[in-house]
């Protein structure tokens, strides 16, 4: 067991620095090793067959891995019961494989349990809960059933009070609280709840700690999609200009907002504008990601194609060519972007 036991932590390291041909065979071997020494539903067996189906999604072996959680599972199931971090665990990671392919029924009933057991286990307030209840709130939202609304006010209402505001969870919740209520046509409800949240992040943190502005730009995104144009250019320039401040012209997060605001300058018509803010999140995309990034790819043609509809030929050509010779390089000339681009 010892040997097994070097296996495993081996393949861990391994797996940390890259080297993910040789964590795979040590991953198999401790597994392969564990079951024959000391049974299926030993904790170290089930700890073995955990490690390797979370490493087989890291490697995109996703049908493997739903086999191996599924049995992992059920051993947990036997070993432990349900209301055990390991059976938890390894519920939660096969929701998430079911979720993605749509699989709602089934990912439905496991998020059921985990929510259940992560509130007897944890307690209401603990941040894997909170999780769970968000995860449960998309889930119920993807399914198109009248729960979903309730499941995404509890869990804002719960992130904010156990969380607070200005923690990154309570903004993603109530992003997606705020996203919902929009889809469904309520419109000032949905501005209402990022523009109090973010008055709220305001007061607590300032103006340009990062989760404020994180609320900035979701509210200015929202009030765009709503055609509440002055208020959004506001937000986006503020967005951009408190990034730039605090994080630099370099910062991945500085350069994203720049691109967020050169989208919105140019379907306002303000191309002048939207010119000069896409050519600095170009110019710092090129240094920081590189060329081929699909980022930086982004960047590019979202610029060539301004230049495109304001008429520049001889500027639009020139930055096509550049997209095209980027589409080439990374994605080769038989890539449908590739095709679409040179025609």
């Amino acid at each position: 067991p010892d040997t097994l036991s070097a296996a495993n932590n081996l393949a861990v390291c391994l797996e940390v620095i890259g080297e993910s041909a040789e964590a795979l065979i040590l991953y198999r071997q401790a597994l392969a090793g564990r079951r024959k020494k000391l049974g299926e539903h030993h904790p170290f067996t089930l700890d073995s067959g955990y490690n390797l189906a979370a490493f087989l999604v890291k490697i995109d072996e996703v049908q493997e891995a739903e086999l191996l959680f599924r049995e992992v599972l059920e051993g947990c199931l036997f070993t432990f019961g349900w209301n055990h971090h390991g059976t938890l665990d390894c519920a939660w990671q096969l929701q998430d494989l079911l979720m993605v392919r749509e699989e709602y029924d089934e990912a439905r009933q496991l998020c059921e349990y985990v929510m259940q057991g992560r509130v007897s286990t944890l307690g209401e307030d603990h941040r894997d809960t909170l999780r769970a209840r968000a995860v449960w709130a998309q889930l119920l939202d993807r399914m198109g059933v009248e729960e979903a609304l309730h499941a995404q006010h509890e869990a804002a209402s719960l992130h904010a009070e156990h969380l607070g505001i200005s923690d990154p969870a309570t903004l993603e919740v109530m992003s997606s609280l705020a996203s919902f209520l929009a889809q469904c046509g309520n419109t000032d409800e949905s501005i209402e709840v990022l523009r109090s949240a973010l008055e709220a992040c305001k007061e607590e943190m300032g103006a340009d700690a990062e989760v404020t502005l994180g609320y900035t730009e979701d509210l200015a995104m929202l009030l765009d999609s709503f055609g509440k144009l002055e208020e959004a250019a506001t937000l986006f320039c503020a967005t951009f200009t408190l990034r730039r401040r605090t994080l630099g012209d370099a910062h991945k997060d500085t350069l994203r907002a720049a691109h967020n605001y050169a989208v919105f300058l140019d379907r306002a018509g303000r191309r002048e504008e939207a010119d000069q803010h896409f050519r600095i999140a170009l110019r710092g995309r090129r240094m920081t990601l590189g060329e081929h990034d699909e980022v930086t790819l982004e960047t590019l043609h979202a610029l060539a194609d301004l230049h495109v509809n304001s008429g520049d030929g001889e500027e639009a050509e020139f930055l096509l060519g550049q997209t095209l010779r980027t589409l080439e390089a990374q994605c080769g000339p038989h890539d449908p972007r590739t095709i679409g681009c040179a025609e």
